[in-house]
């Protein structure tokens, strides 16, 4: 075949490629703009997911058979070789028609079949050689820019279409249908059944697209559409109430469409009739209670609990009752019944079921069990441990209780480790009493006592509880069966006499120990696992401590006692060593009940020693002259400190607003100490303490007093003379180490009240000195508002001399210029010191220090030290009238930050917290002391005259009345106000017989202490806001107001 043949054989092949590529990149180019088009349309109009699929499928299907009808056009219309030759001919007309000719020659017989035609073939094949067939076969509309241009566009186009909304919709719709979900919007709780006439919400989660939902139902053939309600989480929500019919919904957004759901209604099995009978144990003598609907019960512990109830015949129930099933009896007819008990707190409810599966649950009710106590037994009288001769009897009183009855009190006692057989003291017969007050006594001879032996007893109850009845135990008391030992004379008195007198030596303090130990040994029935065995490692460590101290003061003691009784006591004190050991080693066996036989005989032993100890001439000589002398040296001691004290602080200079605050909340932790060391005299008042105990007591006091004495001393001068502080708290320190005093004597009762006297003196100074860091910071604030105000005025007059020297009148500008830098100087301490101010009130009163830093943040602002600076520089170059433009902005802005101090001062709150809280317990007291007197003389108290009664509480009430009446003042209270006007009035009135009575104070206290508490609610909120401010370093704000001071104040310079 000829060359020129093949040539434009592949001409045609090539053109018909190019004419694909062409059709493909229009048609996506097409497709592309549509696309644009319709999300510009949907940018308008939002289009949902489905219908943006919907458009994209249609338009890429569309496409894609265009495309393809295309191509086949393209196919079927291909251009021929002699098309393509007659096109080359064209364009070089020098072939005239011989190419053309030449191809219908080849395409009819299939070459040349003469030499005419091969001299044809050849004269066409030489000027076809240099012919470049692919530029003169190419039709005009395949140029190689145009078609170039229209595939960039076409991609172009198709990049900026696939990342459409419309795209993204189409995409996301596809997902959700391959994946089988609607992520963009989820729909709960979807096609549900709900009961006839109850509450259905439906709720749709919104991922994608708008922000906005609508419900569309369908109900009884009409379709309504509503809107739903949007939260902050995305979530829509729309209830439909009491929904009677069954309905189909759907959720939709502009974008975004849901299924439809189907809410069915059935009618959910109901309780027709319901009884419930709650009766108590027949010991609690409560009455039965009867309910005919579910309820909170409240019912005694063991209380059979009976339902008994009626439903449809075709409906089951289960009832569930503290988390279980509990069985029931039913009828074919719906009845049912059953019944539990109540042992403990818990819940029930019934479960009903009918044949359709429908279940209905109805609410979980309380079950609030009243629980059956144990008894409560106490030994009254003598309520310590005492002592008797061995002939003596020792008279008890004891009162028992119970919330529903006692059945038996039993009094149990041993003689130096010997049981007896327990007394009965009271068996009821006749019914069970709640409470009981029983008379007995401990006979000692009775119980063959002897000297030395030591009669441990308690006292047992039993209630009537049903089948086991439960048990207390008093209190375990001790009795020292004692006579009175002759002195013991023995061989070297008068040698021993006359040397050093011996160690002193204190077996009381054994005693005391032993006693504990008895107690604690009761006491260990209480513990259970791994508790009980920590308790009883303390137990026997502390049983081999007083061992060891034994042994200790045997040793010294010894020589003596071997001389004693012919050394009969010497052995007696072994023995109880050797018990001390039994009793140890019972302990560490798990036994410790055991180990109260062998504890008790040491007791006993130890008594015995201690009695014929203290009738020995060395003994006697030992005595306690040497703490005498030391409290005399520590009292002296104390008032050369306290000279001292008064000496230093009269030297001191005026204390600040913190300084006080920072004492007041010293002082205020004195006060939480003296109530913790005064709730200590209460727990131990009645107890028996060993020495060691009392002077620990004694001690704990003595801190609180000696940190008191350094509030003392820290006291300005000028606050103890003008307000009393020092007297208040040398009265307090006064009670202190009256109540240390009376510790340490084992009076806690008398100890109690010292130290209650002591408290309510502290009260009063904090009260007083939280009234004064109101008043000083008051004081401080308006001082530097005056210092505000002040300046104004002197800037003022200053502006009056250069508008004066401006008009032609004289002046120095050099003095002027001088004066006006003076002022700026003057203007920029006083807003350090605003700054500073601000700073350290955060921490006493937040609002104040908020006002003053935003004065001194204002002044900043409005540039009024820039202002005075460009005054003194216009003075400087006689432009007077441009300094009294300056000079009067500058007074301006001066008389602002004054306004502005005079707000802060007025942000101080009427009283603090703990002025507040002072107040609230000064009430307290004084309530409490109008009861005390009432209570009195109620009972007729011997020795007392109902004036004296009546004149000490009225002093109080008149006291604490001129208290709430200067709260009153101070909190802007017109209530308080006139309650402390009648309160303190009750002092005067009461001597003409006109004064309040007992039944108008009390009230009148009781309404002042709840208006107090609403102050002291709201202060506390207050408090809580702050709190974050309070425990953290100065506040931002005020540390960037004084470092921009310095800052502006070193660039100046």
């Amino acid at each position: 075949m000829p060359e020129f043949l093949e040539k434009l054989k592949f001409q045609s092949r090539l053109l018909v490629i190019l004419l694909t590529i062409l059709l493909v990149f229009s048609i996506l180019g097409i497709f592309s703009i549509f696309i644009i088009l319709a999300d510009l349309v949907n940018a308008i109009t939002p289009i949902r997911e489905p219908a943006a699929w919907t458009i994209f499928l249609t338009t890429a299907l569309v496409g894609l058979v265009t495309t393809l009808v295309g191509i086949i056009f393209i196919l079927r219309r291909r251009p021929k070789v002699g098309d393509i030759a007659r096109l080359v001919e064209t364009r070089h007309p020098e072939l005239k028609e011989s190419l053309s000719t030449a191809v219908e020659i080849q395409g009819r017989n299939g070459g040349p079949t003469g030499e005419l035609e091969e001299a044809l073939f050849r004269s066409v094949a030489a000027k076809t050689a240099e012919i470049d067939f692919r530029r003169a076969s190419r039709p005009k509309v395949l140029r190689p820019a145009a078609v170039l241009l229209i595939i960039a566009a076409s991609f172009i186009l198709s990049d900026f279409a696939s990342k459409t909304d419309l795209v993204e919709k189409a995409r996301y719709y596809r997902i959700d249908q391959v994946n089988g979900e609607n992520t963009g919007l989820t729909v709960e709780p979807g096609t549900v059944d709900v009961p006839r006439d109850s509450d259905l919400t439906i709720a749709a989660q919104i991922n994608r697209w708008e922000r906005r939902a609508e419900i569309v139902y369908e109900i009884a053939g009409l379709t309504k559409t509503y809107p739903m309600t949007l939260r902050s989480s995305g979530e829509a929500e729309f209830t439909f109430f009491g929904v009677e019919e069954p309905f189909e919904y759907h959720v939709q957004t502009p974008s975004l469409i849901s299924e439809s759901y189907m809410v069915n209604v059935y009618d959910p099995p109901e309780l027709d009739s319901i009884k419930i009978e709650t009766i108590p144990p027949e010991y609690t003598r409560e009455e039965p209670g009867e309910f005919n609907r579910l309820v909170d019960l409240f019912v005694p512990e063991g209380s059979e609990i009976r339902i008994n109830g009626q439903t449809s015949p075709r409906v089951s129930t289960e009832l569930r009752a503290f988390g279980d099933a509990v069985s029931l009896e039913t009828t074919g007819e719906g009845d049912f019944s059953g019944a539990f008990e109540a042992l403990d707190d818990g819940t029930y409810q019934l479960v009903l079921t009918n044949d359709e599966g429908r279940i209905a649950v109805t609410p979980l009710h309380e079950i609030d069990v009243i629980p059956d106590e144990p008894p409560t037994i106490e030994i009254v009288e003598p309520g310590k441990d005492t002592s008797a001769k061995p002939d003596g009897a020792v008279p008890l009183s004891m009162f028992a209780a119970d919330d529903y009855g006692l059945s038996k009190v039993e009094l149990h006692l041993s003689v130096s480790g010997l049981p007896r057989s327990p007394v009965a003291v009271f068996d009821a017969k006749d019914g069970f009493p709640t409470e009981r007050e029983m008379s007995s006594a401990v006979e000692l001879a009775r119980l063959s006592a002897e000297h030395g032996d030591v009669i441990t007893y308690y006292a047992i109850a039993w209630d009537n509880k049903e089948p086991e009845p439960q048990s207390a135990r008093s209190d375990v008391f001790f009795i020292e069966a004692l006579v009175d030992v002759p002195d013991q004379e023995q061989e070297g008195d008068q040698e021993s006499g006359s040397g050093n007198p011996p160690e002193e030596i204190d077996l009381r303090a054994i005693i005391v120990e032993l006693k504990r130990l008895i107690r604690q040994s009761h006491s260990s029935i209480e513990y259970e696992g791994q508790e009980r065995a920590d308790f009883l490692q303390t137990l026997g460590a502390d049983i081999n401590a007083v061992k060891n101290e034994s042994a200790t003061i045997l040793t010294k003691m010894g020589s003596m006692l071997m001389e004693v009784e012919g050394g009969v006591i010497y052995e007696v004190f072994r023995n109880g060593i050797v018990r001390m050991d039994d009793a140890e080693r019972s302990v560490n066996d798990d036994q410790p009940i055991e180990a109260i036989p062998a504890l008790e005989e040491a007791l006993s032993n130890i008594i015995l020693v201690e009695s014929y100890a203290k009738s020995l001439p060395q003994m006697q000589q030992s005595g306690g002259q040497g703490g005498e002398q030391s409290e005399q040296k520590s009292s002296a001691q104390n008032s050369q400190e306290q000279s001292e004290g008064e000496s230093e602080s009269q030297g001191q200079s005026e204390m600040s607003a913190s300084d006080m605050q920072e004492m007041l909340e010293d002082l205020n932790g004195l006060i939480d100490q003296q109530a913790q060391q005064n709730a200590d005299y209460r727990e131990s008042d009645g107890q028996d303490l060993g020495q060691s105990e009392m002077r620990e007591m004694e001690s704990s006091q003595k801190d609180i007093a000696d940190k008191l004495q350094k509030q003392i001393d820290a006291f300005h001068q000028s606050l103890e003379e003008s307000y009393g502080l020092r007297q208040m708290l040398e009265e307090s320190k006064t009670e202190m180490k009256s109540a240390g005093s009376s510790a340490g004597d084992g009076e806690m009762g008398r100890a109690e009240r010292y130290g209650m006297r002591a408290r309510e003196s502290m009260i009063r100074a904090a009260g007083v000195l939280d009234d004064r860091i109101r008043e000083a910071t008051q004081q401080q604030i308006q001082a530097l508002a005056s210092r505000a105000e002040a300046l104004g005025q002197q800037q003022g007059e200053a502006a009056k001399a250069s508008q004066s020297a401006a008009s032609g009148g004289t002046g120095n500008a050099a003095e002027m210029r001088k004066e006006q830098d003076a002022m700026r100087g003057e203007f920029e301490q006083l807003q350090a010191d605003i700054a500073r101010e601000a700073v350290e009130m955060d921490s006493i009163f937040p609002d104040v220090a908020k006002a003053l830093a935003e004065a001194a943040q204002n002044a900043n602002r409005a540039n009024t030290s820039g202002e005075m600076q460009r005054a003194a520089n216009a003075l400087l170059y006689e432009r007077f009238k441009r300094a009294t433009r300056h000079q009067s902005e500058a007074q301006g802005q001066l008389s602002e930050l004054t306004a502005a101090l005079e707000t802060a001062k007025g942000e101080l709150p009427g009283m603090s917290s703990s002025g507040l809280q002072n107040l609230l317990e000064q009430i307290g007291t004084a309530r409490r002391s109008m009861e005390g007197q009432a209570q009195e003389r109620g009972e007729g108290k011997e020795g007392q005259t109902g004036g004296e009664g009546r004149n000490a509480a009225q002093e109080a009430v008149s006291d604490v009345g001129k208290r709430i009446g200067s709260a009153g003042e101070a909190l802007a209270n017109q209530s308080l106000v006139e309650l402390g006007a009648n309160l303190e009035a009750t002092r005067e009135a009461d001597g003409d017989g006109s004064g309040l009575t007992e039944a108008q104070i009390v009230p009148m206290l009781d309404q002042a202490s709840s208006i107090v508490r609403e102050y002291l609610r709201n202060e506390s909120v207050s408090e809580r806001l702050q709190l974050n401010r309070g425990s953290a370093p100065p506040p931002e704000q005020y540390r960037r107001l004084v470092e921009e001071y310095f800052k502006n104040l070193a660039e100046e310079q």
